[in-house]
């Protein structure tokens, strides 16, 4: 169970870089605090309008669903990276596929969206239990950062979530 992954793996024990451990850590952590979060606001927090573009209009319930499709989006460029690929296709628009993305999520409820992101963490911890230290190493194409490593990519996550949630809160104090 990925609960457990941080103490009986010996590769992520034995062989990572604590950086790597510390990055799983926060994602356990912030699966947690994220739903509690989400689960906490009213229907008028949630609905509570962040930012708006010339694609689309978020409100504060669709940073939940953005989470869950960048993170589903980047297992598979990651398992791309790890399986000798280069990860984010050359010419991506990132708000392409957001606009895309947030259409297929825009009107599920938010326990939806919480059991979704909740399921969507575990894969990611899962995926990263399953790593060896020469995959952390592994250079690919991030769809903002361009090339990098693996291991940056992960704490991208985390880092991603973090500008987020700062932004939910500040519109709602």
């Amino acid at each position: 169970m990925a609960e457990a992954f941080l103490f009986r793996k010996e590769g992520l024990l034995g062989f990572m870089n604590v950086s790597i451990i510390k990055t799983a850590e926060k994602l356990k952590s912030d699966r947690k605090k994220i739903a509690e979060i989400f689960s906490g606001f009213s229907e008028i927090q949630l609905n509570h309008g962040l930012y708006s573009s010339e694609f689309d209009d978020w409100r504060v319930r669709d940073v939940l669903a953005h989470f869950i499709f960048a993170e589903k989006g980047f297992l598979i460029i990651f398992n791309e990276i790890v399986q000798g690929g280069e990860g984010s296709p050359v010419g991506f628009d990132i708000d392409l596929y957001n606009q895309r993305m947030m259409r297929e999520y825009k009107n599920q409820d938010i326990q939806s969206l919480i059991n979704d992101f909740t399921e969507t963490r575990t894969s990611t911890l899962e995926f990263i239990e399953s790593l060896n230290h020469e995959d952390l190493k592994k250079v690919g194409r991030h769809p903002a950062l361009g090339m990098t490593t693996l291991a940056e990519m992960l704490k991208m996550i985390y880092l991603h979530n973090q500008l987020h949630l700062r932004d939910v809160k500040k519109i709602l104090e």
